[in-house]
Parts: structure tokens; sequence; C-alpha cells
């Protein structure tokens, strides 16, 4: 096994292993399915976001949510405007943001900065409180898309800059789920993801983390809920760059890849736990997409 998918493989197993309290839907694998979720999520109060941290509630088919989004750095009007979403248990929603954006080149660039924390994620105690219900987890994502529409829309009565959506690992699955059922943004950019959510829970290195019952008893129930692959091949946006894992063993290359245009995808010769962690690669790769858009 290539040191990258071991890397991912053994440190899942060793985190699996010492929190077995603690794995996705053990309290409860009931939901509907997360792109029926996402596309009657409805944020309640709507108001474009200001410098600094901006608190929202959202409503997911009665499910009460909390996303919110930090305004980090204001550009010109009409400069471009880059949406990022964090991934899963990432301690503090800006770890990966931090990692990326905090660097010259974004510094210097004069683009508008956000980055979005989804529901139940102001720490890793409240993420792994949420990810026992798959209602709950499903809801957290597409509240987070929702509030990324929204924050295009009311983008585009005040700007004619471009807007790019990106985000790592669960925030790339909340970039793939926006371009799938809105397509609003100029770009989108996931990275070390794709729309096959519900596999990673059933038959990855990441199946370590789901409780052993829901893995046994509801396995098509997972995979019918949290996939959208069938949604994203209808809607077909063009406008998707993936930065993809050859050796991620939680978002299976030969799975993902299948959903996007291989000339618009990058990948890079790492594995999940490998890849997220090389940011200074990461951040500018991500620049280099974001100014091609710009």
């Amino acid at each position: 096994m290539n040191m990258h998918s071991a890397l991912d493989v053994y440190s899942l197993k060793l985190a699996g292993s010492l929190r077995k309290d603690l794995r996705y839907f053990s309290e409860s694998c009931e939901s509907e399915r997360l792109f029926e979720l996402a596309a009657h999520a409805a944020v309640e109060t709507c108001w474009y976001p200001e410098a600094g941290y901006n608190q929202y509630r959202a409503d997911v088919k009665g499910i009460s949510t909390d996303p919110g989004v930090l305004f980090s750095q204001k550009g010109g009007r009409d400069a471009p405007l880059v949406i990022y979403h964090h991934g899963a248990a990432e301690g503090s929603y800006l770890f990966s943001f931090k990692g990326l954006f905090r660097r010259r080149s974004f510094a210097d660039s004069g683009m508008n900065l956000m980055a979005v924390k989804a529901p139940w994620c102001r720490n890793n105690k409240e993420f792994f409180s949420c990810i026992s219900s798959l209602s709950r987890y499903a809801a957290m994502l597409a509240s987070s898309a929702a509030l990324i529409e929204m924050i295009i829309r009311e983008h585009r009565a005040l700007s004619s800059g471009p807007v790019i959506v990106t985000g790592m690992s669960l925030g790339g699955v909340v970039s793939c789920l926006h371009a799938a059922l809105y397509g609003s943004a100029d770009r989108y950019v996931p990275i070390l993801a794709g729309p096959l959510v519900g596999d990673l829970f059933i038959d990855s290195g990441y199946a370590v983390m789901t409780s052993p019952e829901a893995r046994r008893t509801r396995e098509r129930h997972i995979r019918e809920v949290l996939n959208f692959g069938d949604e994203y091949r209808a809607a077909n946006p063009a406008h998707v760059y993936p930065i993809l894992g050859r050796y991620d063993r939680i978002f299976l290359l030969e799975k993902q890849l299948s959903f996007f245009d291989e000339s618009s995808c990058t990948i890079i010769d790492k594995g999940h736990s490998t890849g997220a962690s090389s940011l200074a690669m990461l951040s500018s790769l991500l620049y280099d997409q974001i100014i091609s858009e710009g």
C-alpha cells in the first residue's frame, strides 16, 4: 500500500478505536435525502455579511441550524469573492482557512475572502454530537449550501466581481452540492471531495468512523440519503475545477473522478491526510484557479 493511502487507513483505524462512542449515525439513521433537504433549506435572516463574524439561522424542513460566516478580508467592490468552507472536525472552522489564505499571495490580492462555519462546528465536541444523527448531518450540509447561495445572491446585487466557491473535504462536498443545486458561482474548486458522500461511510477508509450497526443494517439507506451523483450528472456544472488526491482512501479517486471533466481536474500525488496537510501547495493551486477566473 502506498504510504499516503496507508496513512489515511491507519490514522482512521486509530481514531475509530479510540472513540467508539462518537461514531457517525449511532443515535439515528433516519433522514430524507440530502439533495432534497438542500433544495428546501432556507436562511431565515438574509443580509449581506459585514466585516467580522456574522451569525445566521436556517431551517431545513423543520431542523433549525446555525450556519455563520466570517468576512475576513474586504477587498474592492468588484474584486473576486472567495467563499471557503472548512473540513470536518478541524477544531476551529478557521484552521484550514488560515493555512490556505493567510499567505502573502492572498493578503496582497485585494480579494474578498469569506469563511463559512457549518452548523454544529464551533468545536469538535459540538461536531461529534451532530454526526450521531444522519438527519442532523444532512441538515448541516444542506444549510451550508443555502447560506452560500444567499451570500452569492446578495453579492450579485452589489458587485460585478466573480464568485469562487471552494472547500476542503466536507467543504468540498458542500461546494459540489451547491454546484449541482444552484450553479450560481463563477467557479467551484472542491478540494479532496466529490458527490458520492454516502460511499465514504460504507466502503472507504472513513467507514471505521461509522456506527457498525448503521453500516450493517442501513448501508443502502445511507448511500441513498447522502450520495447525489445522479443529480450532479444531471446538472453537469461545467465550471468545476476539483483538486483530488491520487491516493485518497476517503474520497476514492476512481469513484469521484468519473463525475468531473478530467481536463479540469488537478490530481495531486497525495492521500487525504497528506493532501489536507499540504496547505502551502494547496494554497498555490487554489490561488492559480482563482486568478484564472478573476
